[in-house]
């Protein structure tokens, strides 16, 4: 497969979007940001508290719906750490493009609460990050511009992650 340089994925970003790629390592988290201007690489530290939080929020996301308030609250506090931990540090466009990676991929981040708010709990009074900005996906950022990898004859220097298939790939615990 082709790799698209990353001044070729600026040009087609206009000055509201937003990548955010993800690659889930064996020790960290690692979060590409693209936008129009900017490229940054991040890296947050793997943590038993976050797996264990994935596992908690994909099985309440695909249990049975509980509208008891203890339920409403976990749901808003355990969606809330994620967006914290996960899309509050880098989201910084209205139109955001998330290329997930391990456990995120199984999340929708637009059912993430961003402000996670003390009371009486109802799901359609959440404050959700779909009321913040427009979420989309892709498999990754070669297919989401694979138009523009015709015209690309030469990589000069390439920062990549690949899947291993070793020890160490992201699980759910059950």
């Amino acid at each position: 497969s082709m790799l698209l340089p990353v001044n070729k994925i600026q040009r087609q970003l206009s000055t509201d979007e937003q990548i955010l790629e993800f690659f889930w390592g064996a020790d960290s988290i690692y979060v590409i940001s693209i936008t129009d201007q900017n490229t940054n690489i991040f890296s947050i530290a793997k943590d038993l508290a976050a797996d264990s939080l994935f596992s908690s929020v994909y099985q309440f996301m695909n249990g049975t719906p509980s509208f008891e308030q203890d339920q409403i609250r976990n749901y808003s506090l355990w969606t809330n750490t994620l967006y914290k931990k996960f899309f509050d540090p880098f989201i910084r466009k209205k139109k955001v493009t998330i290329i997930p990676d391990g456990p995120l991929s199984l999340l929708s981040a637009e059912a993430l609460v961003v402000e996670h708010k003390p009371g009486k709990f109802s799901y359609n009074t959440l404050d959700y990050l779909i009321h913040h900005c427009e979420i989309s996906y892709a498999y990754s950022s070669s297919i989401l511009f694979r138009n523009d990898l015709k015209e690309v004859k030469k990589i000069d220097n390439v920062l990549a992650f690949s899947y291993s298939g070793g020890p160490g790939i992201p699980t759910l615990a059950n």
